[in-house]
């Protein structure tokens, strides 16, 4: 009978087409052995390419950090006294301002050469482009105190009618100036009103007319005396009524006036900006800074406050009547 089939395949086994051979099964030297296991090798790695994962592409470098945007500080920097005007208008946003051409800004710090932090005049602060600004010194801002002030630590005291130059405007209710004697610090801006000396009137006006005004004019009545502030143009003066109310004015319609009262009562003053009365003493009023008190100088030339209820309008004197023309001499003259 024929041979089972698992013999007659059993010289098959070892040939190498039907089981890969392991590398270990070949010695140097054996016929065909050096050749058997370099093919291998080859078939070998040609199939752990075909299955091996692609390699990982090279880490990216690393990116410099972005630059942070310039932080605003909640003090200002050494520049805080350094002023710019804007040569043209930038419309910004975020933490750039909107400014306006001819608008004053303050410098608060050089953040980069091409932009700078800036405070505008109501306190707004942010970024500017520097190329936007060039430096200005502005003229001097005069300020006169309008009320006596006790002050404080680091708050200045005030005497009515001072005059001191703004430093800078530190909020809204506080001032830094320096007075005329050199003196440095915070005053309340409601206790101070600003004024131009060039064009500074300080002095009192009669309404020869009626005048009836609105959008930052004032109304006049005839004979109503107002102080005037400023001369903004030839035609217009910016005055005071005693009401407190302030604004423009024709000038055509105002006449200067010249309003002398007498002391009713003795008055002594309580503070150095008033001065002290005797009844009966005549005064000429400067101006009237509010209905109860009445800016004035005595005829010694003293000047101060004086409450307006111890004055009362003293009566244009009537001139005498011309003396009696000369007789005309009776006589011709004389002959010769």
């Amino acid at each position: 009978p024929p041979p089972p089939l698992f013999l007659l395949l059993l010289p098959l086994q070892g040939r190498g087409h039907l089981q890969s051979p392991s590398p270990r099964t070949y010695k140097q030297g054996e016929g065909g052995g050096q050749k058997g296991a370099g093919e291998w090798g080859a078939r070998h790695a040609v199939r752990q390419q075909l299955h091996r994962p692609p390699a990982p592409a090279p880490a990216p470098a690393p990116l410099p950090p972005a630059p942070a945007a310039p932080a605003l500080d909640s003090e200002e920097g050494e520049d805080g006294d350094i002023t710019f005007r804007a040569i043209a208008a930038y419309a910004g946003s975020g933490r750039k301002l909107n400014i306006h051409k001819g608008e004053v800004l303050v410098l608060v710090r050089r953040v980069t050469p091409d932009w700078f932090e800036m405070k505008k005049e109501d306190g707004t602060r942010g970024l500017a482009p520097s190329n936007y600004l060039e430096e200005f010194v502005p003229p001097p801002v005069m300020f006169r105190a309008t009320a006596e002030y006790a002050g404080a630590r680091g708050k200045l005291p005030l005497v009515y009618g001072e005059e001191m130059t703004l430093v800078k405007r530190t909020t809204a209710d506080w001032y830094e100036v320096v007075k005329t004697d050199g003196t440095r610090g915070l005053v309340p801006s409601n206790y101070i009103e600003e004024f131009d000396p060039a064009a500074d009137l300080n002095r009192l006006f009669k309404a020869i007319g009626n005048f009836s005004g609105s959008g930052g004019k004032v109304s006049l009545t005839t004979g109503e005396v107002v102080t005037g502030l400023k001369r903004v143009t030839d035609d217009w003066y910016e005055v005071k009524k005693s009401s407190g109310e302030r604004g423009l004015a024709p000038a055509t319609y105002l006449k200067e006036h010249v309003a002398v009262f007498t002391a009713i009562a003795d008055f002594r003053a309580t503070a150095k900006s008033q001065l002290t009365l005797s009844r009966g003493d005549v005064v000429t009023l400067v101006r009237q800074p509010n209905q109860d008190w009445m800016e004035v100088t005595t005829q010694a030339g003293a000047r101060g406050l004086a409450p307006a209820n111890y004055l009362e309008p003293l009566a244009d004197p009537v001139p005498p009547p011309p003396a009696a023309a000369p007789a005309r001499a009776s006589g011709g003259g004389s002959g010769g």
